[in-house]
């Protein structure tokens, strides 16, 4: 019995000498000082990396103010009535987990537990912080469900749950939060279905789902309804029927990711129509019929992604108008024809893969002051089609141009489709496509 009475004594001696006393002399209400000495515990902030000042004041082992003063510090911030505003904690080596006494923090605006080591579920009572307009918990290893309580959350304009190990479905609640710009739940392992919920945030500028086990389909309610998306990150899923045409309507949206999904059908024409469009990445999907035209009136594209598809018919002369193209991938496809002379107004293109078509001709004839001749072109990429050796007015030039800086496997292809089907391919061009050409 003593030594039991001993060990007690010595567990409340560590207890009272890492926590504080919310007696009322300390500078946070009683309710929240109760949650702080919690969470401390919890989160293991004595072995974090936060500066030992606050650590201290923290830990109850000084009568310092917790509160912090500079903007620049890590830790608690208050505001003038002592009610806990900010509890910034990113980056500062957190383990441990997040406990149920969160939801005491009732005053919080900005919580910031992100870049640690956290494990866990997210708790219910994070519900309970009503005032709550940033949520940032990416780069942890919270695990478990998203809690259909974060509906509750309806000031919230950030939520960065990116990261993690979250599992289960997107709660419908989800599309209560009425105010959010930024949702961001990729790298998790959800599953399910996008929830139809999500049309409701039209405040939504930037809705970032990739790397899930997403399902089913886009739901054509959100792609009317969130006009003011800026990025649309849904790649890296199991999504799966058609892209919707009214895509269209997003005229805000600057970069566009549907890649590594199980999309079927053709690319919508209206996709011309995103004037601000900076990135396109419809890549490894299952996507059939020919690259529209429209594509062309992209002008701010700088990143276009169409490989490993089904996509037939020629590349669009259309395309020789992206003068902001950087990077443009068409490998993997079906696509024949030659490669447009238009191209050589493309002068900011850096990395061009066309291999595995069945692409024919010869290399284009561009002029050698249109094609970037100070080694800027490291990937050009056009093995296993049906090209020639250029032979133009330009040939030696251009020929030597493609021997400096694609060599093979990327060069000149040294292994190309049989030559039966080469002719079989170029034969069925000329009788589509002769009438082009009178």
């Amino acid at each position: 019995m003593k030594k039991i009475f001993i060990a007690l004594f010595l567990l409340l001696t560590f207890n009272s000498a890492n926590a504080f006393n919310c007696d009322g002399s300390i500078d946070v209400l009683e309710i929240e000082c109760d949650a702080l000495n919690d969470l401390y515990i919890s989160l293991d902030v004595a072995s974090s990396t936060l500066p030992e000042a606050v650590k201290t004041a923290w830990g109850g082992a000084t009568e310092e103010n917790i509160c912090a003063t500079n903007e620049a510090d890590k830790g608690i911030f208050c505001d003038e009535n002592l009610n806990v505003t900010r509890l910034i904690l990113s980056n500062v080596s957190l383990s441990g987990s997040l406990s149920e006494s969160i939801g005491d923090l009732v005053n919080l605006q900005t919580l910031a537990l992100n870049n640690n080591s956290l494990m866990g579920a997210i708790p219910e009572s994070i519900g309970e912080l009503v005032n709550l307009r940033s949520l940032i918990f990416r780069f942890n290893d919270f695990s478990e469900n998203i809690p259909e309580s974060i509906g509750g959350l309806t000031d919230l304009e950030n939520l960065y749950l990116q990261s993690n190990n979250l599992t289960g479905t997107i709660p419908e609640s989800i599309g209560d939060l009425t105010n959010i710009q930024a949702l961001y739940l990729s790298a998790n392992n959800l599953s399910g279905t996008i929830p139809e919920s999500i049309s409701e945030l039209t405040t939504l500028q930037y809705l970032i789902l990739h790397r899930n086990n997403l399902t089913g389909i886009i739901p054509e309610s959100i792609i009317v309804n969130l006009t003011s998306l800026q990025l649309l990150y849904l790649s890296n899923n199991s999504l799966s029927g058609t892209i919707p045409d009214s895509i269209g309507g997003l005229a805000n949206l600057r970069g566009l990711s549907l890649s590594r999904n199980d999309f079927t059908g053709s690319i919508p024409q209206s996709l011309g129509e995103l004037s601000l469009l900076e990135n396109l990445y419809l890549d490894d999907n299952n996507l059939t019929g020919t690259i529209p035209q429209s594509l062309g009136a992209l002008l701010n594209l700088e990143r276009l992604y169409l490989y490993d598809n089904n996509l037939t018919g020629i590349i669009p002369q259309s395309f020789g108008e992206l003068s902001s193209l950087q990077s443009l991938r068409l490998n993997g496809n079906n696509l024949t024809g030659n490669i447009p002379d238009s191209f050589g107004n493309l002068n900011n293109l850096s990395d061009f893969w066309f291999q595995d078509n069945f692409i024919f001709g010869e290399f284009p004839d561009l002029t050698i002051s249109a094609i970037p001749v100070a080694g800027t072109f490291p990937n050009l990429r056009f093995q296993n089609n049906c090209i020639s050796p250029n032979e133009g007015s330009n040939a030696t030039a251009v020929n030597q141009w493609l021997t400096e800086r694609a060599p093979d496997p990327y060069g000149l292809n040294t292994q190309r489709p049989d030559l039966n089907t080469c002719l079989d391919v170029f034969i069925e061009y000329d009788l589509i496509y002769a009438n082009d050409f009178d």
